[in-house]
């Protein structure tokens, strides 16, 4: 019986890590922050808040000190790889830059 209870504890670990990893996306960016994010603000229009973004980049959020260009880039970074991605005007990584310095604090 011992050993179902060490079993039940482990399989309580794995989860546990299970979700923090499927919360942190699985990423080591080697940031210092431990995941410290910014808040989205509150009451903000689409437009305002620049919130025509890609529907995969939404539920992500730009770390504390981390601006809109700079999350623009670890999200592409993340999903494309190091700068195989456009950066000028109307681009995936334009809308997710605007979206970062606007509709969070």
């Amino acid at each position: 019986m011992a050993l179902a209870g060490v079993s039940a504890a482990n399989l309580a670990a794995d989860l546990l890590a299970l979700q923090r990893l499927v919360m942190n996306k699985g990423v080591d960016n080697g940031s210092s922050d431990d995941g410290e994010y910014k808040k989205p603000k509150s009451n903000i229009s689409g437009k305002e808040g620049a919130k025509d973004v890609p529907s995969w980049a939404k539920g992500n959020k730009p770390r504390i000190g981390e601006n809109g260009d700079k999350f623009a880039r670890r999200l592409l970074d993340e999903k494309y790889g190091k700068g195989n991605y456009s950066t000028k005007s109307n681009t995936e990584y334009s809308k997710i830059a605007k979206w970062g310095n606007r509709a969070f604090e």
